[in-house]
């Protein structure tokens, strides 16, 4: 095995090619093994053995940088997922309540009528007609005449201004 490409000083970062990576990664599998089964490494490697050893604990070191940030997206890729299954779950447990209240909203918007804040009010109240005039009247008949003085009061201040 030819270890020209090998750098005699490993205190520089790794590179980043693929290719690289994958030799030293053969060499470092083939030098554990050699030492693993107490084999003789040739005369290159053993002049070059702690500066393959450094590289391979360095490549290890990103190795395991690289799983623990793929995790981290597929995690977050989970989460992504679960989110959205919450949000489909819902929708389709809520979907006949949804199914009828829209359902509901649409027969009243027929009718002509709209939700105001205290009640709810029928669309049809053009000046001058009768209904105009009868929920006028109504809303008049229920005002104190306090209340009624104290607005007259009201007008004729800002008429005056």
């Amino acid at each position: 095995m030819k270890l020209d490409w090998v750098p005699h000083d490993a205190s520089g970062p790794l590179p980043l090619s693929t290719s690289y990576r994958d030799k030293l990664r053969r060499l470092c599998m083939h030098v554990q093994g050699r030492e693993k089964e107490g084999l003789a490494l040739n005369p290159d490697m053993m002049e070059r053995r702690e500066v393959i050893r450094e590289l391979c604990e360095k490549l290890d070191s990103d190795d395991r940088n690289i799983e623990f940030a793929n995790k981290e997206v597929n995690q977050a890729q989970i989460q992504k997922a679960l989110v959205i299954l919450a949000v489909l779950v819902i929708l389709y447990v809520g979907y006949p309540h949804v199914q009828r209240q829209w359902r509901q909203w649409q027969q009243w918007r027929q009718r002509g009528v709209t939700l105001g804040r205290e009640r709810a009010t029928v669309r049809d109240k053009t000046p001058g007609s009768q209904e105009m005039a009868s929920h006028l009247s109504s809303h008049w008949a229920s005002i104190s005449q306090e209340d009624q003085d104290i607005r007259q009061a009201r007008l004729r201040k800002f008429s005056a201004n």
